[in-house]
């Protein structure tokens, strides 16, 4: 009983055991904010599929900025806020406690494409779902095509999210990436064309856009919207045409491309000839015939050709820019109902 006894005595004097605390895991998001030049001392917020900023981090001069996140997890959408109040925004997929995220024009752009409407509402309204490692890379895809329809090439910058950027600052030049920001940057003041309403484009013809968002009012494709307009008509734009007349040679309409200057109202083409339009009031214009030519607001031309048919004077013409679609875009319910119409 002895034993016993100084058996429990010893085991009522043990301490209690206290468990280690767990401490959350850190979320950093790094990279830089710049439009051709870097947005130094700008602050930077994010939202993620777990946890947020609890307060802006600030860029430096170079538009380097880091931000770290307590417990967070992707994806993230971020966003700056440029001095004179323009906003950008970011997205950072994947997984994993680390992430580079640049935060430019282009990604307004990719951002907007990635959920089919503005940018803004993807931090305002955050929604993890539409922001899949997937859906980012199509997202990534789209504003490639778009941009190099547009002139400004930038299948060589690789990743537009996570690609280095060095921006412009004081005596630092800009690398290749900032350039390309630059350049598209240039083409939106000589188009007269703002962000926001390309952004707006872009996010129109994204397979995201969601069905509430559709709209009978016209827009141009969004490559063309970077395009420089005519004095007299917004809509139309320099560039490549498909030109269909109502006219058959051999078993086919007759079809040709040709190419607009829509500041010097010329038209080449296939055969080379260069045609000059007139203008003759708003997006309305003469050709050197006498035919009548009309430009809708979407960028479709309606009007009289004279081509070679039949010795009529004129033939009917519709004329709209020649596009670039991935194949994929064209997969869904009305595509499969066409192909059963037709076969």
């Amino acid at each position: 009983a002895a034993v016993l006894t100084a058996c429990g005595g010893g085991g009522g004097s043990s301490d209690p055991v206290t468990p280690t605390p767990v401490v959350p895991a850190t979320l950093t998001l790094t990279g830089t904010a710049a439009t051709g030049a870097a947005l130094g001392n700008r602050p930077v917020d994010a939202k993620c599929a777990t946890g947020a900023s609890a307060a802006p981090s600030t860029t430096g001069a170079d538009g380097k900025f880091t931000v770290s996140i307590s417990g967070g997890a992707l994806p993230c959408v971020l966003r700056v806020t440029a001095s004179d109040g323009t906003v950008l925004h970011s997205v950072a997929a994947g997984n994993g406690n680390s992430a580079t995220v640049n935060i430019t024009t282009a990604s307004e752009l990719v951002l907007a494409h990635l959920v089919g409407g503005a940018a803004a509402g993807a931090f305002s309204s955050f929604d993890a779902t539409a922001l899949t490692d997937t859906k980012v890379q199509d997202a990534l895809g789209a504003v490639v095509d778009t941009l190099k329809a547009a002139g400004v090439d930038v299948t060589a910058i690789g990743n537009l999210l996570t690609a280095p950027l060095v921006a412009a600052n004081g005596n630092t030049a800009g690398n290749d990436f900032d350039k390309a920001l630059d350049a598209l940057k240039a083409k939106l003041e000589a188009s007269g064309t703002t962000l926001a309403a390309l952004a707006d484009s872009v996010a129109k013809g994204s397979p995201n856009l969601p069905p509430t968002a559709l709209s009978n009012t016209p827009d141009l494709p969004a490559a063309m919207k970077l395009q420089p307009a005519a004095a007299n008509c917004a809509s139309l734009r320099s560039g490549r045409y498909r030109v269909v007349l109502n006219a058959i040679r051999g078993n086919a309409p007759a079809t040709e491309v040709g190419t607009v200057d829509a500041q010097k109202l010329t038209v080449l083409n296939a055969d080379g000839d260069l045609n000059q339009l007139i203008a003759n009031g708003t997006c309305r214009y003469r050709t050197p015939a006498g035919g009548d030519v009309f430009v809708s607001q979407a960028g479709v031309i309606v009007g009289q050709i004279n081509k070679d048919a039949d010795n009529l004077p004129f033939n009917g013409g519709v004329v709209f820019p020649e596009q670039t679609h991935p194949l994929a875009s064209l997969a869904g319910d009305l595509t499969k109902a066409i192909h059963q119409l037709k076969f």
